[in-house]
C-alpha cells in the first residue's frame, strides 16, 4: 500500500477554513473597509454609524450614535461538513467534518488552527492523518488570514488563507506503513468568499471556497496579482499541478462583531 505524506498550502483552505480575522485597531475615525469591528452604542452626536451593524461610515457624527471599536482579541470557532481538495489531474482528498479555533489579531489579520476528521484520499482509497495521529484525523499548523475586496463596488469580501510561518500549512500521510514515504508540497494561498455575520447578535458568519478541476473560483483580490495554489506531488517522481479547495464553514465569534464591507 502506498503511503503519501502531504505538506502544504494546498491544505490552507480545506484544512483551515475559518473566517478571516480582521479588526479595527481602535475606535473608528476613518473608513477603512473591509474589516471586522465591535459595534457599540455611544453618546449622541459622537459616533460615526447609524446602526448596531457599523457597516457604513459617516464622516459627520450621527444623532443615533454607534461606534466601531477594535475587535482584536475576539476569539472564534469554526465548523464544517465535507471539504475537498481537488487537483487539476483529478486527484482528490476529502474530509467529512472539521472544527477550528482562532483569534482576531489586527485590522485585517487573524490566526486559526483546524482539526479535520474522517479524511481519505479518494484517489488511493486510503485514510489520511498526521503522523502519529488517529486514523483520518488531520490538524493544521497555525494559519494566518487576511481580508480584502473581491469586488469593492458590490461589497464582495474575501479571505486569503496561508501558513503563518514557513511555506507549509499542514503535514500528513495517506496510507500507513506501506511503501514510501512519498511527499506533496504546495505554495501560494487560497481565497474564499466571506459573508457578513448574522445581524441579530453579530456572532455567526460564513466562509465559502469554491473551485473545480484544480482551479479556484476566486483567484485574486481586486487589483492584486493572482493568488492561487500549486501542489507538487512526489510519488517518488515529482510533478506539479494547480489545486482547488471546495468547502463551506460556519464561524461563531465569542462576542458580537460586524463586517464593514461598504466603501
Amino acid at each position: 500500500m502506498k503511503r503519501i505524506r502531504f505538506v502544504g498550502l494546498c491544505l490552507v483552505a480545506m484544512f483551515a477554513v475559518s473566517l478571516a480575522a480582521v479588526a479595527s485597531a481602535s475606535a473608528a475615525t476613518s473608513d477603512t473597509p473591509p474589516e471586522y469591528v465591535k459595534c457599540e452604542k455611544v453618546a449622541t452626536d459622537t459616533g460615526h454609524y447609524k446602526s448596531n451593524t457599523c457597516t457604513k461610515y459617516e464622516a459627520a457624527a450621527t444623532k443615533d450614535s454607534w461606534e466601531a471599536f477594535s475587535a482584536a482579541g475576539v476569539t472564534f470557532t469554526d465548523s464544517s461538513k465535507t471539504g475537498t481538495l481537488e487537483g487539476e489531474n483529478l486527484s482528490k482528498i476529502e474530509c467529512k467534518k472539521s472544527v477550528s479555533t482562532g483569534e482576531l489579531t489586527g485590522a485585517k489579520t487573524g490566526v486559526d488552527t483546524v482539526t479535520f476528521e474522517e479524511c481519505e484520499s479518494k484517489t488511493l482509497k486510503v485514510k489520511c492523518q498526521n503522523s502519529g495521529a488517529a486514523v483520518g484525523v488531520i490538524k493544521t499548523n497555525t494559519l494566518s488570514t487576511t481580508l480584502g475586496y473581491i469586488e469593492a463596488a458590490k461589497h464582495k469580501v474575501g479571505t486569503d488563507f496561508e501558513a503563518k510561518t514557513g511555506p507549509y500549512s499542514a503535514e500528513f500521510e495517506c496510507g500507513g506503513n506501506g511503501a514510501g514515504p512519498n511527499f506533496i508540497f504546495s505554495s501560494g494561498s487560497v481565497i474564499g468568499v466571506t459573508t457578513a455575520v448574522d445581524a441579530k447578535d453579530n456572532t455567526v458568519g460564513k466562509q465559502t471556497l469554491a473551485g473545480k478541476k484544480g482551479k479556484q473560483t476566486v483567484q485574486n483580490f481586486e487589483g492584486e496579482p493572482k493568488d492561487t495554489l500549486t501542489t507538487t506531488i512526489c510519488t517518488p517522481t515529482c510533478s506539479s499541478e494547480g489545486s482547488a479547495e471546495i468547502i463551506t464553514s460556519t464561524n461563531t465569534f465569542s462576542t458580537g462583531v460586524s463586517l464593514k464591507a461598504e466603501l
